[in-house]
């Protein structure tokens, strides 16, 4: 299965756990709720070009099916079965394994995260974390001082990564360990009976999803500021999915229709605020930071139209990349440090691409 669907198949399943004193864990997330009216302002028009812009897309050597990450320097490489990662550079070169099911493979210019989950959902993840300028690597568990917990988001960033744990009273907190100096601290928590999903790190800021236990349940798309949580103020209440956090400003996405949460569409403001403009339709989920722009993945808009991969730099919403021929979908693509990869499923052949984009 590829990526994109099996990471939403995942979703899912876990990520409503109780928070607070005495709260009962759930896997189910609530369903979305109906959109309400939003107090915006008519979003404005951004700049938009519906030609790929000239990005140097090369072929990644070795099966489609495996999911490849590269820093320019060193590949993480994902079996199509999800039981190994690979991470190699030109001199060296080491395997992951072990239980489980590879849920998370993540790569900065400076290090690499593995993380293994059981597929029960029974025990806590188990993650890797390699510096790659040393090879030295640290393990996160559930015996960690601040433990992993069943199932729960990650994110790899420049100076920190962001992982799901279980604070007292069955708290479902956020955890952040400084890459730096090793030093893991339980951050923002939950309230009870809410979760969170969709953790992403860029240099401006920490970004997470938290939806609560109604039904049907309620979305908040926030920055996360130490105990601390921020909604962005421009995206509406309850029926926002990504967002990310540039230089340039944020950016994030709203449903269309509560019935067919794959289909969005994507805003923007500049890092100063003032009115958001209105970026076009994307699909949720595929949302990501790479370089000093956004990018997000649109599924074809026609019979007849290719999956596309369109660029956000603050000024310009651009096509970068479009699939080849026929019905296809992209997966979610997956940056590191400034290099992009995408990987293409399309009747007219599939097809793993990469370039520096930074």
């Amino acid at each position: 299965m590829p990526a994109r669907y099996a990471g939403a198949a995942a979703a899912a399943l876990v990520l409503l756990v109780a928070a607070g004193c005495g709260g009962d864990a759930t896997e189910e997330e609530p369903a979305p709720a109906p959109a309400p009216s939003s107090e915006s302002s008519e979003p404005a028009e951004p700049s938009q070009t519906s030609d790929p812009a000239t990005i140097d897309w090369q072929p990644v050597p070795g099966p489609v099916e495996d999911s490849v990450t590269s820093n320019g320097t060193w590949t993480l490489t994902v079996s199509e079965d999800r039981r190994e990662a690979t991470l190699e550079s030109a001199d060296s070169g080491s395997a992951s394994g072990g239980s489980g099911l590879v849920s998370d493979a993540l790569l900065t210019d400076t290090h690499a995260l593995v993380v293994h989950q059981d597929p029960e959902e029974m025990e806590p993840a188990r993650a890797v974390l390699t510096e790659l300028a040393t090879g030295e690597e640290t393990v996160l568990d559930g015996g960690s001082e601040v433990p992993t917990t069943t199932g729960g988001t990650w994110a790899l960033g420049p100076d920190t990564l962001v992982h799901a744990t279980v604070g007292p009273g069955r708290a479902y907190c956020l955890a952040t360990v400084d890459l730096a100096t090793g030093e893991a601290t339980r951050g923002w928590c939950a309230p009870r009976r809410h979760g969170f999903t969709d953790a992403r790190i860029t240099a401006a800021g920490t970004t997470l999803q938290t939806f609560d236990d109604s039904r049907p349940s309620c979305r908040t798309v926030a920055t996360v500021e130490g105990t601390e949580l921020v909604p962005f103020p421009d995206a509406p209440d309850c029926t926002a999915w990504d967002g990310l956090v540039l230089d340039s400003g944020q950016v994030w996405s709203v449903v269309r229709k509560e019935n067919d949460v794959e289909r969005v569409d994507l805003f923007a403001t500049g890092p100063d605020g003032g009115d958001p403009v209105e970026l076009g339709p994307g699909t949720s989920g595929t949302l990501v930071a790479c370089g000093d722009a956004a990018y997000v993945v649109r599924d074809p808009q026609g019979p007849r139209e290719p999956a596309r991969l369109v660029r956000w730099d603050g000024t310009t919403a651009e096509t970068v990349y479009e699939s080849p021929a026929g019905p296809a979908f992209l997966d979610t693509p997956r940056c590191g440090g400034d290099v992009l990869t995408v990987t293409a499923y399309a009747e007219g052949g599939d097809e793993q691409v990469t370039a520096t984009v930074g």
